[in-house]
């Protein structure tokens, strides 16, 4: 989680020995296009450490494992899996995830990976590059089913920025997360789709991306 601490960071911190400082935001207007998964595939599904907040519901094997954030301890409660492994441990042999209703927080933030940056990036994917990933079956793709503009979509989003406050709450790192959830429907309007520039005084200014189909 320390990735996206720095990210959505307004103050300088410490996280693990390891210094860090509130950097300008770009937010695509695709961040409100959210994706879902076909059958088959688990291109995204590695076998990361899945963590929890203590308040959170976690698996019976997750152990306390202690994280240092401004020389304070929090406790999260952790999976720990192989790295040699090729998928995460829960996927199964049809690609689904099997926790999905538990899955952490890690797990959940896809539609937010190249849709709030530090740089400007024109074109965005799921993934980090738009890679193509190795999927369950052995096949490299990214077929990933991308949902159009909605105000559906900008609920989920808004939800899950909610839900990755409660991390930064928890462990007490403030965050640029408020701010971009008030200026969320200024990404687009009727006809045309905008980028937000999000500087570290949480002042924006608001560009043409495209015309909304």
């Amino acid at each position: 989680m320390g990735g996206y601490a720095a990210l959505f960071t307004s103050k300088d911190f410490d996280f693990e020995g390891r210094k860090f400082s509130p950097t300008p935001l770009i937010i695509s207007p695709l961040l409100l296009r959210t994706c879902s998964c076909p059958l088959f595939c688990g291109a995204c599904c590695k076998p990361v450490t899945l963590d929890y907040l203590p308040t959170e519901t976690y698996p019976q094997e997750a152990q306390p494992r202690g994280i240092v954030v401004n020389e304070i301890k929090k406790i999260v409660y952790s999976v720990i899996q192989n790295e040699k492994q090729l998928f995460c441990k829960n996927l199964s042999t049809t690609g689904q995830c099997n926790i999905y209703s538990t899955r952490p927080l890690l797990c959940r933030l896809a539609p937010l990976v190249g849709r709030i940056t530090k740089t400007d990036i024109k074109t965005v994917s799921v993934t980090k590059a738009g890679r193509l990933r190795l999927a369950i079956t052995g096949e490299r793709k990214l077929p990933c089913i991308i949902s159009e503009i909605s105000e559906a979509n900008v609920m989920h989003i808004n939800a899950l920025l909610s839900h990755l406050q409660q991390w930064m709450c928890y462990f007490e790192i403030d965050s640029k997360i408020p701010r971009i959830q008030e200026l969320l429907t200024y990404l687009y309007d009727d006809k045309k789709l905008y980028k937000l520039y999000i500087d570290n005084e949480m002042n924006y200014t608001r560009t043409f991306y495209g015309t909304r189909k």
